[in-house]
């Protein structure tokens, strides 16, 4: 095996929890944007600057929803999904190595 062997390419996916109001939680498997070690301190240095849409924009590439991907839906989604933000970016965290803060 080879360094190479372990690098993701551009992108991964992971699956994402998301509870849903007076409903179980849901269970969707997002595409999320690879990013290097450099690059994800320059993306974490300007995470608090970003809105929920803006963020979720930066680091999630696609979903398993019926629904296009597009700023429009996203936005549905995260308006009607309260946390969904918040969820989107801690399995993004996780699954790129980063300790997760406690306030996220």
């Amino acid at each position: 095996m080879r360094i190479s062997d372990l690098h993701p390419g551009d992108r991964f996916k992971a699956d994402v929890t998301i509870p849903l109001i007076g409903a179980s939680p849901t269970t969707r498997t997002l595409t999320f944007r690879y990013r290097d070690k450099p690059a994800l301190k320059l993306f974490v240095e300007k995470m608090e600057q970003l809105d929920d849409l803006q963020m979720v924009q930066e680091v999630v590439l696609g979903w398993d929803l019926e629904d296009e991907f597009t700023p429009e839906n996203i936005r549905t989604f995260l308006d009607h999904v309260p946390e969904a933000a918040l969820c989107i970016l801690r399995t993004y965290m996780r699954e790129s190595g980063l300790k997760v803060p406690a306030n996220i």
